[in-house]
């Protein structure tokens, strides 16, 4: 298991996104299953940046497990409870040019992700995506 704890700012979240492909490259982590857990990642991380402001803390936690058919990232963040599974996705729109942008990541989570999970615990926000390696 591999943890981080990223400041909630553009550079640190891009920062710690490059951390975490650098170890995901060492694990021998690559196609599909990469590319998931860093959009999983990206999205998260980019919405605590965005909307997260009324948090207690500037920081979230980061955990990657890997075994051998499968790697979990997990978020973690004491901001206000946020279940992005439970989120309102509206109709989509007849054309991309149409669309506004909001909920896309969470529908590509959702979608992409083999498993997402949520929790509130202890007063904290659990974000976690398993992806099996294919």
């Amino acid at each position: 298991m591999r943890r981080w704890t990223v400041d909630v700012t553009l550079h640190a979240v891009s920062a710690a996104q490059q951390e975490l492909c650098a170890h995901l490259d060492s694990l021998g982590v690559q196609g599909r299953a990469s590319f998931v857990i860093n959009m999983v990642y990206e999205e998260a991380a980019l919405n605590l940046v965005d909307h997260a402001v009324h948090g207690r803390t500037s920081t979230f936690d980061l955990h990657l497990v890997h075994v051998v058919y499968a790697t979990t990232i997990t978020i973690e963040d004491d901001f206000a409870p946020f279940d992005p599974i439970r989120a309102p996705i509206g109709a989509p729109p007849a054309t991309l040019l149409e669309h506004d942008g909001r909920g896309l990541g969470i529908k590509l989570m959702t979608d992409m992700a083999d498993e997402l999970r949520y929790e509130r615990v202890c007063e904290r926000n659990r974000l976690s995506a398993t992806v099996l390696h294919r």
